[in-house]
């Protein structure tokens, strides 16, 4: 029997913090892409190629480019989504969605938070990982129909002393 391939959406500040090592964050991202290999056949993360755009230079020392393409390289775990006309439509929608909800709440989603929420819709994400605050507060508004999430690992890695 075959498993069906589930995607977990990952918003580029995910990708930033584990390239720069960001020192809360960094394990826990690396114990989730560990078991997106062990998964492979079951589990692939994908993002929008707007991404590539977003992480385009790491901060301090260790900004390296070929860095940051060897991460977008890796085909067999991370599935980079083009942007398309379907895309941008759904995201316009998604930010009407969430501009009708201002008049109780103070919410505002730019243009390329809405074409990252409308790719992990249209791609059937079940997950969105973000550390964006503005984007985990439309966790459970119904606005998308997946969870919005900080990154956590079911099997968190140890922390090298």
């Amino acid at each position: 029997m075959t498993k069906i391939l589930r995607f977990s959406y990952w918003d580029s500040c995910v990708f930033l913090s584990y390239l720069e090592n960001h020192p809360d964050r960094a394990t826990i991202i690396e114990s989730m892409l560990d078991e997106v290999k062990d998964n492979q056949r079951e589990q692939r993360i994908i993002t929008s190629a707007v991404s590539i755009a977003e992480v385009s230079y790491l901060e301090g020392e260790d900004d390296d480019e070929a860095l940051i393409d060897e991460l977008w390289n890796n085909t067999t775990i991370i599935g980079i989504v083009e942007f398309h006309e379907g895309i941008a439509r759904l995201a316009r929608s998604i930010m009407r969605q969430v501009r009708e909800l201002r008049s109780n709440n103070p919410y505002k989603v730019s243009g390329v938070d809405a074409i990252h929420l409308a790719t992990a819709q249209l791609y059937s994400a079940y997950v969105f990982y973000t550390y964006d605050h503005k984007l985990l507060r439309l966790n459970g508004l119904r606005v998308v129909p997946y969870s919005i999430v900080e990154p956590y690992a079911a099997k968190p890695r140890l922390p090298f002393m």
